[in-house]
């Protein structure tokens, strides 16, 4: 969400996400009161992590929430190398209820 904290008032903002030195994903922000929400599973090479913000001249990089959780291996098959896995989709096919709630 896009609460207009740089003064500016600026709407589409658009910028990129790199994890380390690899491109992520683009972030797109059309609708400040959207929420938008960016999802991987990453197995760093090492202890720390780095997220950068990269300005493509489209209005002010902004972050609200950055969540890092550690997950269990069984999970998911190690692979031998590190790397990404990026959200393609979630689908929630166990649900009973009439109104669907956010999954988390």
């Amino acid at each position: 969400m896009y609460g207009n904290y740089d003064s500016k008032n600026q709407l589409p903002i658009s910028f990129k996400l790199y994890l380390g030195v690899d491109e992520w994903t683009t972030v797109e922000i059309t609708n400040a009161s959207a929420i938008c929400k960016r999802e991987i599973i990453h197995i760093p090479i090492a202890d720390t992590i780095n997220e950068c913000l990269v300005n493509v001249d489209s209005g002010t990089p902004f972050i609200s929430v950055l969540e890092l959780r550690p997950l269990n291996d069984s999970l998911y098959s190690t692979p031998s190398e590190p790397g990404s896995l990026l959200l393609f989709n979630r689908w929630d096919f166990g649900t009973q209820k009439e109104t669907l709630e956010m999954i988390r």
